[in-house]
């Protein structure tokens, strides 16, 4: 969890400097390495489907769950292929992104 704050304020860092393509990547880095150390999956085997699928066993939220999948696939879309509402959209998904890391982590701890 402390991994993935620390990519969060670097995220916020590039947002505010409005560097698309950097955001993007050091959001999906701080999801994806937050949900590697948490699940216990190792680099190789971390897939979408694979943290989907560990995260369902959890009983997590399918809300919880379609919010993690649409930021990944947001992150991935605009890594190459930025959009022009910069800001704005790069806002959204910071929010939604750490909404969904402090909901998982809320639920595993739980457990």
């Amino acid at each position: 969890e402390k991994m993935a704050r620390a990519r969060l304020k670097t995220a916020k860092s590039l947002m505010s400097e409005n560097k698309q393509i950097e955001f993007y990547d050091e959001i999906s880095r701080a999801l994806f390495g937050y949900l590697e150390d948490k699940l216990q999956i190792p680099k190789a085997e971390l897939t979408p489907d694979a943290v989907l699928q560990k995260l369902q066993q959890a009983n997590l939220k399918q809300e919880v769950l379609d919010n993690l999948k649409n930021c990944a696939e947001k992150c991935e879309m605009i890594r190459f292929a930025p959009k022009e509402d910069g800001v704005g959209a790069m806002n959204q998904i910071y929010n939604d992104s750490a909404n969904v890391i402090i909901e998982i982590e809320k639920t595993l701890s739980n457990k």
